[in-house]
């Protein structure tokens, strides 16, 4: 599936702007968080290209920068990581996946400054040379810090989850879960973990918009399941229906099923069957 196909609609806590802020700031790049699409959502400061971009795009076009752009972001949709790379330029930037309900929901992307290996191409006129002497400059150490402090960023973005989906999807990704590993034995550390949350933030979603605990929803979807299963003509046995559901123990499965439909399993299928 392409990247354009996988865009979503993201909510972005006031948070995410402030520290944006701050890290242009206080590094003195410029920051910029993008969509999944790669459509800029908002700029660290209000910051714009730098002079020497300016100059660097007028003379070769966007496209070149837009298309390492989106290189750059699906090699850290691909690693799961921080990516840092020099653009054609000869700038150094950095991207990193932001994950929100287990998919990525977007992009921070770093950079615009040199290193003492950068330079500007031996073909660059005169005004981006003095553009680019102009550009932050940061030592191999300064630039290790400056990495692990926006991977920094980055963690907490996401752990604090601070760029959001809406609650509709994060439902429908954990019914993609659970359907998709009915006769798996499943946590609720494991679903939350696929869909980009901690455990106790996913039992507290369910319990505020599902009504039930992910206990309760699980055994509802197995049981649900399994009566699907009892309805098809010719039917399975049941202890075949209780193992494609999700149950090792056929006995145990029969109670339970008593208990959520009110009468046994092989009296459900009789029923339905002779109906």
């Amino acid at each position: 599936m392409s990247i354009q196909r996988e865009a979503m609609e993201v909510l972005l806590r006031p948070e995410v702007r402030r520290l944006l802020d701050q890290l242009s700031a206080a590094l003195r790049v410029r920051t910029a968080l993008f969509d999944a699409a790669g459509r800029p959502l908002l700029r660290g400061g209000d910051l714009n290209n730098s002079r020497y971009c300016e100059l660097v795009q007028q003379r070769r076009g966007m496209e070149v920068c837009r298309e390492i752009d989106r290189k750059m972001q699906l090699e850290a949709r691909k690693c799961r990581r921080v990516v840092h790379y020099r653009c054609p330029a000869g700038l150094t930037e950095a991207v990193a996946p932001v994950y929100a309900s287990g998919e990525v929901a977007g992009f921070v992307m770093i950079g615009q400054f040199r290193t003492a290996a950068s330079s500007p191409g031996a073909d660059a006129p005169p005004a981006e040379r003095r553009a680019f002497a102009r550009l932050p400059e940061l030592t191999p150490d300064e630039f290790a810090a400056w990495l692990g402090l926006f991977e920094s960023l980055v963690d907490y973005i996401v752990a604090r989850e601070l760029v959001r989906v809406p609650g509709g999807r994060r439902s429908a990704l954990v019914d993609r879960y659970l359907n998709e590993h009915l006769t798996e034995k499943i946590t609720v550390s494991e679903v939350a973990r696929a869909v980009g949350c901690s455990s106790s933030t996913l039992t507290h979603y369910l319990r505020t918009n599902c009504g039930k605990s992910f206990k309760e929803l699980l055994e509802a979807k197995r049981m649900e399941y399994a009566a699907r299963l009892l309805r098809a003509t010719p039917g399975p046995t049941i202890a075949e229906a209780a193992a494609a559901s999700g149950f090792r123990d056929s006995f145990y499965f029969s109670r339970r099923f008593r208990k959520y439909f009110g009468m046994s399993p092989r009296a459900y299928q009789s029923g339905v069957g002779s109906g």
